[in-house]
């Protein structure tokens, strides 16, 4: 019974959470898709397409494949750990919406990720016929593979574990 409260409560939060920024929703194409998380004291964005929470300002710098692992794994936002690199399927559900999170928009639940557009941005997912690339997709809507010791960007995610465990 205490693990149905619990599941009540996160429900009612993301519910609570999303009548506040459906005033303020950038995608009023399907309702509001993206919410700021309170309970992850704002520093984390639930996609409510596909469950995903992404952390809400990736951090600017590049990273090659094994740091951006170390970086998603270690990472702790609001006291809650359980992060990790996107597979490409996740991270093309995120970049491939209109109007991505390239420039603050108002109300856009993202925060700045300027300077990011043809930018390679990691996933977990290997290449299948070079298993020391990864794949990468960029704000643009390209997707390419780059060896795993070459440095691009790095946008943690939980919750679903991918197929390509890390």
């Amino acid at each position: 019974m205490h693990v149905i409260h619990r599941i009540s409560m996160a429900v009612l939060l993301v519910c609570a959470g999303a009548a506040a920024y459906a005033q303020d929703a950038w995608d009023h194409k399907n309702g509001p898709r993206f919410v700021v998380l309170a309970p992850f004291a704002s520093l984390a964005v639930l996609d409510q397409e596909t469950g995903l929470v992404w952390e809400r300002s990736p951090s600017p710098g590049a990273f090659t494949f094994p740091g951006a692992q170390q970086r998603c794994n270690n990472l702790i936002l609001a006291g809650r750990m359980g992060w990790r690199v996107p597979t490409l399927q996740e991270l093309t559900s995120i970049l491939s919406i209109p109007n991505p999170p390239v420039n603050l928009e108002p109300g856009h639940p993202f925060g700045v990720v300027t300077g990011w557009l043809g930018q390679a941005i990691w996933s977990s997912t290997a290449s299948a016929a070079a298993p020391v690339n990864a794949w990468t997709f960029n704000m643009a809507g390209n997707t390419m593979t780059l060896n795993k010791g070459a440095l691009a960007h790095c946008w943690c995610v939980r919750f679903r574990q991918g197929t390509d465990a890390q």
